[in-house]
């Protein structure tokens, strides 16, 4: 007969996640406050990248919006 192997345990999830301060557990508004943040940081930076290039590649305000539609998924 072939001895009982024993299954791994898992560390517990402080030890495993130790950097990482949003948990499943974590209220909704953390969530929520992390969703608006980085909605926030996208839509930031394709308006600045647009506002950037689009001048240089030789287009105006009109130039920006088809671009955008391009850049945005």
């Amino acid at each position: 007969m072939i001895g009982k192997v024993e299954e791994p345990q898992p560390h517990p999830v402080k030890d495993q996640l130790s950097g990482i301060d949003y948990r499943i557990n974590s209220p909704p508004y953390e969530a929520t406050i992390l969703g608006r943040q980085h909605y926030f940081v996208m839509v930031g930076t394709i308006v600045f990248i647009l506002t950037i290039l689009v001048p240089q590649m030789g287009g105006g305000n009109i130039s920006k919006f088809p671009t955008a539609e391009f850049l945005s998924p």
